[in-house]
């Protein structure tokens, strides 16, 4: 996430999709080191109470879950993801670059 920062330009727009960790994939696939929640990215806002992690700042524009298949059918999925798993597959974020706020060395 640094090196994103770093050689994006203030306000530039990235995407992040990753295996969602309700999803059995994100689980049993052995190329998934990591899965992603819908607070993964909240460490890099300033407000956030442990941004001193890292230098990049983001704001989280949209979060986005997805899903493949027949669950593509399924009412309700944002409701059932409470009570359920495997509902979504993946989940997408649109970030915005911020560099206004962060005080060069």
């Amino acid at each position: 996430m640094e090196e994103l920062w770093r050689i994006c330009r203030d306000g530039a727009r990235i995407t992040v999709r990753g295996p969602y960790y309700k999803s059995h994939y994100a689980f049993g696939d052995p190329t998934h080191r990591h899965f992603f929640t819908e607070n993964s990215f909240v460490f890099f806002a300033d407000s956030h109470m442990h941004s001193f992690y890292s230098h990049a700042r983001f704001k989280v524009e949209r979060t986005r879950l997805v899903t493949h298949g027949l669950r593509l059918l399924l009412p309700f999925k944002r409701f059932l993801n409470f009570f359920l798993w495997n509902i979504f597959d993946e989940i997408e974020f649109t970030l915005l670059v911020k560099k206004e706020s962060v005080k060069k060395p």
